[in-house]
């Protein structure tokens, strides 16, 4: 993860040596390699996705491609924080390494999983996950799309759910490889030690405007992002929503900066009148930041 990025671009260079000396010498070492068994491990994936995720971004301005508005969906609200200068890459990568340590020992402690479905009406999905709940809790924890929702809980109620979903005509219910129940109530210790995390640092008014997960709304006060992002592990991630929001708000193209191509499906399905791009390969990244640069888009 991130080599090609760091070959072809010195500020990804640069910014990966700058996480390596915050990290220790390792990380470098096993992002290169990125084999599956370490990518398993939430403590250094990650800190793995926002270092390569903003390695991306910094590509994307170097050759004069600067985001209009940041959003990103769950761990990359992080990454959008650095890229809106809310928080200094040093900060936001101790803080992310902070956050992937509590939700490790978290779900060590709280066995969870999480179950994406598919082709199911929501209003029926959300009455399913209410009559499940009386009995077994889940909860929503990703509205992702008008065709996907994550659903979040304990492993047997997770799996209880997903038998439900089928056979109440979901077109699939696809089990996540996670550790545990994300955005959930499982979470609370998380959040309980995120805020306290957080008040060693200084967050700043973003640069650029900023969507947060939790309100699907702009936010701008530091104090206000701070207690979101407390709340953020525990509370739905309400991605079609925000993205929305920057529709509404005029942005018509967007560009997902990191390593995969999941919010780019995504958005085709939420509105697919809108130009989206990726940029996690440096191929990419250039043709990326030339139809940014092309002009008649209003980048996010």
């Amino acid at each position: 993860m991130g080599k090609a990025l760091a070959g072809t671009f010195p500020e990804a260079a640069a910014l990966l040596e700058r996480a390596g000396a915050v990290l220790g010498g390792d990380f470098l070492d096993n992002l290169f390699s990125a084999d599956a068994e370490t990518l398993s491990d939430t403590r250094f994936a990650q800190p793995a996705v926002f270092v390569v995720s903003l390695a991306a971004a910094e590509s994307l301005r170097s050759l004069g491609a600067n985001p209009s508005g940041v959003a990103g969906h769950s761990l990359g609200e992080y990454s959008a924080l650095v890229a809106a200068g809310v928080l200094s890459f040093e900060d936001g990568l101790r803080v992310v390494q902070e956050r992937a340590r509590l939700m490790a020992d978290c779900a060590a402690r709280a066995k969870g999983g999480m179950v994406a479905v598919l082709g199911m009406d929501h209003a029926e999905l959300k009455s399913l996950v209410d009559e499940t709940a009386a009995e077994c809790p889940v909860e929503i924890a990703n509205m992702n799309s008008p065709e996907q929702i994550v659903v979040t809980g304990s492993e047997e109620c997770v799996e209880k759910f997903a038998d439900a979903a089928r056979q109440r005509g979901a077109r699939k219910a696809v089990r996540l490889k996670v550790s545990g129940a994300f955005h959930s109530k499982l979470m609370s210790p998380v959040s309980e030690g995120l805020a306290r995390a957080f008040e060693q640092y200084r967050f700043s008014t973003p640069r650029v405007p900023l969507v947060s997960n939790v309100t699907a709304d702009f936010v701008r006060e530091p104090a206000e992002m701070k207690r979101l992002l407390a709340e953020h592990v525990c509370r739905p991630v309400l991605w079609e929503a925000s993205m929305r929001r920057f529709i509404e708000s005029g942005e018509d193209l967007f560009v997902e900066a990191g390593p995969g191509r999941v919010l780019k499906g995504l958005m085709r399905r939420i509105d697919s009148s809108v130009t989206v791009l990726s940029a996690g390969e440096p191929e990419a990244v250039r043709k990326s930041a030339q139809e940014i640069l092309r002009g008649g888009h209003n980048a996010g």
